[in-house]
């Protein structure tokens, strides 16, 4: 049922091979400003592609009220052509690591997708279903107290679109007014560029 519930993600990678030998390999795999290894891993080539199916429950309140086992439709796949855009922030530390943003763009592909992104699908609410666990016993009264003054329940509807890029969420909203967190987004792939770390 969690995967289920969840959403399935394919990517299809193309990738470019090449061979050298021995000296050609250890001059070409250092990673040094001004070098075209270092410009090459700066700007990464090739298109990918990433496709996703989600399910949609059908029997929500069934699920609720009575403990009923969900009853999924499969929808998708729904698919993004993925530009990975050239590193930024590039920071070299001095414990030999070297710090950069990834920062990505999703374009969706309606003619390889069976739907568009505007489908509306009843999905799991995570905020709702996991929330509770994360917190101390000793707020869970609280929290709870807020997730029904937002009238949110443990199915929702919502678009593939705010699904996988993010939305406003409710309870998190509350809790943000409430300065108790940071950010009241939430998404499959929420927030879209990452900060990552290398050892050189």
């Amino acid at each position: 049922l969690g995967c289920g519930l969840g959403c399935c993600i394919e990517q299809n990678l193309m990738q470019s091979h090449w061979t050298s030998d021995r000296t050609g390999t250890n001059s070409c795999l250092v990673l040094e400003n001004q070098t075209t290894a270092y410009e090459n891993w700066i700007k990464v080539g090739g298109t990918v592609y990433m496709q996703i199916w989600l399910f949609d429950v059908k029997n929500p309140v069934e699920v609720i009220l009575y403990g009923l086992s969900p009853t999924v439709a499969q929808k998708g796949p729904y698919t993004y052509k993925v530009r990975y855009l050239p590193k930024e922030n590039i920071t070299a530390n001095p414990n030999n690591t070297i710090s950069f943003s990834v920062p990505k763009e999703a374009i969706f592909v309606p003619e390889m997708s069976i739907g568009n992104e505007e489908d509306k699908i009843t999905t799991l609410n995570l905020v709702v279903a996991v929330t509770p666990a994360l917190v101390p016993n000793s707020v869970l009264s609280f929290l709870n107290g807020i997730i029904k003054k937002q009238n949110s329940t443990l199915f929702q509807q919502r678009t593939v679109k705010e699904i996988v890029w993010g939305y406003s969420d409710p309870v998190l909203k509350a809790l943000t007014n409430l300065s108790l967190i940071k950010d009241d987004m939430t998404g499959v792939m929420y927030p879209v560029s990452k900060t990552y770390g290398i050892s050189l």
